[in-house]
C-alpha cells in the first residue's frame, strides 16, 4: 500500500531531459530569438521571434506514458511508474515541466502512470508544462505531459492536470484512466484557452467518456488519414466551453470535389478564365459573364453560367473531408450516451487562389445536447488575382446529428459557402452545405433487430453478428420517372431509374413467386437497409420485427438491382457492397403487416449477405436554411 498524506508529495518535476534535449525539444534560440517551449503530448508554446513548432516534436502513449518531459530553456518533468495494490493519495504526485523567467521557455510535462487494484483520496496528480513568469513573456510554455490511472476499483475525487500554463501557452496533455476495465480520456487546460491543439489518432474508441474541457483543443495533423478524426465513446461525449476540436483546412482534398475549369481565354485573351470552386455539401461557385466569343462558339454572345464542380456524399452520412487544398477535414464523435457540445468543432476550409469546400461533422449519441458552434463553411477564393481570372467561392460542407431521444435546437450551425474573387467582379459564392439532425426513426425494434446509426461500410466482416439484424436509415431518394433517372435532392448524384420495388402489398412472403415487382411512383421517399451478416462457421436464424411511424410502401430483397441503388444512396463514403439479397424458400422470409407500419423478417444469412430495403414515406427532417 502506498499512502501520500495531505502536504506530502512524490514528485519528479524538472527531474526530465536537460534544456534543449529530448524528442520535443525546441532548437537553441539565436540572437533576440526566444525559444518555444518544450513538446510532448502536443507542441509547446510559440517563443519570441521563432517559427511555429513542428509535429515532429510530438511523442510518448497516452495509455501507457513512460517518456520524460523534454527541455526548452528549463528542465522537461520526469517519468514515474507506480504499481501497488492500494494507493491512497491525499497529497500530490508531480512531474512537471521546470518554470522559467519571462525571457526563458519551459519544459514540457513528464509522465505518471499508474497501476493499482484500489485508488481512493482528494489529491492531486500532475503533469504539467512549465510556467513563464513576468508580464511581458517572450518564452513558449511547455506542453502538458501525460498521466494514466489503472484501477481495478476507484473512489478517488481528486484533480489530474496536464496543463499548458498561461503566458503563451503550448498543447495540453492527456489523462487516461482506466477504471474497472472501463477506459476514459480527459484532455484539459485548466480553464487556459491552450495556444496549440493536442494531436489525436484518426480513430479513437473508449468504453467510457471522452471530455474535451478548460480550453483545451484537439486535431489531426495536415497529412494524416486525410484529415478524419473519429472518437466512439461507450459513455458520454462532453465538449466544453471555450475548448475546440479543430480541423479546418486539414483534408488532402477528396477528388470527388475537385473544380471545374473553363477555358473561355482560348477564345479571346482579353476574357478572364473562369475556375468554378470545389464542391461538398453545396456545389462549388459558378460565375457569370457576357461577352462570349461568337467567332469561337458560332453564336451571338448571351449571358452564361459557368459552374463549379457540383455537391457529393450524403446528408444522412457526414463522414467526407472537402475538397481542394485548404479542404475542411471530418470530425465524428459516437457517444452511447450524451453527446453535449458546448464548445466547438470546426472543419472550414481556409482560402485559396482555387477554393476548397468545408468538411464534415457527425454526432449521434443517446441525446445530443449543448449550445456550441459547429462550423463547416466553404473556404472563400483569391480576392485579387494579376492574371485576368474569376473565381468561385467553395461549396458549404454536411453537418448530420443522430439520436435516440432528443436533439437540441441551441447549435450554432454553419455552412455558408465561401465567397467567389478574382481579377474582376463577378466571382459568386459557393452553395450552403446541408445540415440534418433527426431522431432514429424507427417506433420500435423487437426480437434480433438492432437499429443502428448509419455505417461508413456494409462489405463483408464490417458488421457481422451470429445475434443481431442492423437496421438503420440510408438516405432520402426523389423519383422522376417522367423526367429521367432518380436523383438524390441533397446530392446531386444520379441514379438509374425508374425504381421498382418487389412488395407493395402486406402479406407474407417465403417462395419467390409470392414477389410481385412494383415501379414506385414519382415522390420523395426514405429508405432504411436491412443488414445480415453471420460470422464464418455460424448458421444462425434470426427473427425480429420492426415498426414504423408511417406506411411501409415497398421492399426489395435484392438491394443492387433494377434501380434499387437508387434507395440505398451509394455514395463514395458509404460504399455498399453487392448482395443476392435474402434467400426466398431457403428458410428465409418476411411479413408485412395489414396495416403496413410493421414488418416482421426471418433471415439464415449463412456464408453470405441478406440485405433488405425498406422504403417509407419522406421522414419530416430538421434540415438547414440560410
Amino acid at each position: 500500500m502506498l499512502t501520500i498524506a495531505n502536504g506530502a508529495a512524490l514528485e519528479v518535476s524538472a527531474r526530465g531531459h536537460e534544456p534543449y534535449a529530448g524528442p520535443g525539444a525546441p532548437p537553441v534560440p539565436v540572437g533576440a530569438q526566444v525559444s518555444h517551449g518544450g513538446g510532448h503530448a502536443g507542441v509547446g508554446g510559440l517563443g519570441w521571434l521563432v517559427s511555429a513548432p513542428l509535429d515532429s516534436t510530438i511523442y510518448g502513449d497516452m495509455r501507457q506514458p513512460i517518456a520524460m518531459g523534454s527541455g526548452a530553456s528549463g528542465w522537461g518533468g520526469g517519468a514515474l511508474r507506480i504499481l501497488v495494490d492500494t494507493l491512497m493519495l491525499e497529497g500530490e504526485i508531480r512531474a512537471d515541466g521546470e518554470d522559467r523567467g519571462s525571457s526563458r521557455s519551459t519544459g514540457s510535462g513528464g509522465s505518471v502512470w499508474v497501476t493499482c487494484a484500489s485508488f481512493s483520496g482528494t489529491g492531486r496528480i500532475s503533469a504539467n508544462g512549465g510556467t513563464g513568469t513576468g508580464s511581458v513573456p517572450l518564452g513558449g510554455c511547455g506542453a502538458g505531459g501525460r498521466i494514466a490511472v489503472e484501477a481495478s476499483l476507484s473512489t478517488f475525487t481528486g484533480e489530474f492536470e496536464t496543463f499548458s500554463p498561461t503566458l503563451r501557452p503550448g498543447a495540453s496533455g492527456t489523462v487516461s484512466l482506466t477504471i474497472g476495465g472501463v477506459e476514459s480520456l480527459q484532455i484539459g487546460n485548466g480553464g487556459v484557452e491552450a495556444g496549440e491543439a493536442t494531436p489525436m489518432e484518426g480513430f479513437t474508441r473508449l468504453t467510457g467518456d471522452f471530455s474535451l474541457t478548460g480550453g483545451a483543443r484537439v486535431t489531426r495533423p495536415v497529412g494524416f488519414g486525410n484529415g478524419v478524426l473519429e472518437i466512439v465513446a461507450g459513455g458520454e461525449i462532453a465538449v466544453g466551453a471555450g475548448s475546440l476540436i479543430e480541423l479546418s483546412a486539414r483534408a488532402l482534398g477528396d477528388a470527388m470535389g475537385a473544380s471545374g475549369v473553363s477555358t473561355s481565354r482560348d477564345c479571346n485573351p482579353n476574357l478572364p478564365m473562369i475556375i468554378g470552386g470545389n464542391a461538398h455539401g453545396g456545389d462549388g461557385g459558378n460565375v457569370e459573364r457576357e461577352d462570349r466569343c461568337e467567332v469561337c462558339l458560332g453564336f451571338t454572345p448571351t449571358l452564361l453560367t459557368e459552374f463549379g464542380s457540383f455537391a457529393y456524399g450524403s446528408p444522412y452520412n457526414a463522414r467526407s473531408p472537402g475538397s481542394g487544398a485548404a479542404a475542411g477535414g471530418a470530425v465524428i464523435l459516437h457517444a452511447g450516451g450524451v453527446l453535449t457540445i458546448d464548445g466547438e468543432i470546426r472543419v472550414r476550409a481556409g482560402s485559396s487562389g482555387i477554393a476548397s469546400s468545408g468538411g464534415s461533422v457527425f454526432l449521434s449519441g443517446q441525446s445530443v445536447a449543448g449550445s456550441g458552434i459547429l462550423d463547416a463553411a466553404g473556404g472563400n477564393a483569391a480576392p485579387q488575382n494579376p492574371n485576368n481570372t474569376l473565381y468561385g467561392g467553395g461549396g458549404g460542407g454536411r453537418v448530420a446529428m443522430f439520436s435516440r431521444s432528443s436533439i437540441t435546437d441551441q447549435l450554432v450551425v454553419q455552412l455558408q459557402g465561401g465567397l467567389g474573387g478574382g481579377s474582376q467582379s463577378g466571382g459568386f459564392p459557393g452553395q450552403q452545405g446541408t445540415y440534418l439532425a433527426a431522431t432514429f426513426p424507427l417506433n420500435g425494434v423487437s426480437g434480433a433487430f438492432e437499429e443502428i446509426i448509419p455505417p461508413s461500410s456494409v462489405r463483408a466482416g464490417i458488421l457481422e453478428s451470429a445475434t443481431a439484424l442492423r437496421v438503420f436509415v440510408a438516405d432520402e431518394v426523389e423519383i422522376e420517372t417522367s423526367s429521367g433517372p432518380a436523383t438524390f435532392p441533397c446530392t446531386d448524384n444520379n441514379a438509374f431509374g425508374p425504381v421498382m420495388v418487389d412488395v407493395a402489398l402486406p402479406g407474407t412472403y417465403d417462395e419467390p413467386n409470392d414477389l410481385s415487382p412494383t415501379l414506385l411512383p414519382d415522390g420523395i421517399y426514405t429508405s432504411y437497409l436491412i443488414h445480415a451478416d453471420a460470422p464464418d462457421g455460424s448458421d444462425p436464424t434470426l427473427t425480429g420485427s420492426m415498426t414504423f411511424d408511417r406506411d411501409i410502401l415497398g421492399i426489395r430483397v435484392d438491394p443492387t438491382s433494377g434501380g434499387g441503388n437508387a434507395l440505398l444512396a451509394g455514395t463514395v463514403e458509404r460504399d455498399y457492397a453487392a448482395s443476392d439479397g435474402p434467400e426466398l424458400g431457403g428458410g428465409d422470409s418476411f411479413f408485412l403487416s395489414p396495416d403496413r407500419r410493421t414488418l416482421t423478417v426471418t433471415l439464415r444469412p449463412g456464408s453470405d449477405l441478406d440485405q433488405i430495403v425498406v422504403i417509407t414515406a419522406r421522414r419530416a427532417l430538421h434540415e438547414w436554411t440560410p
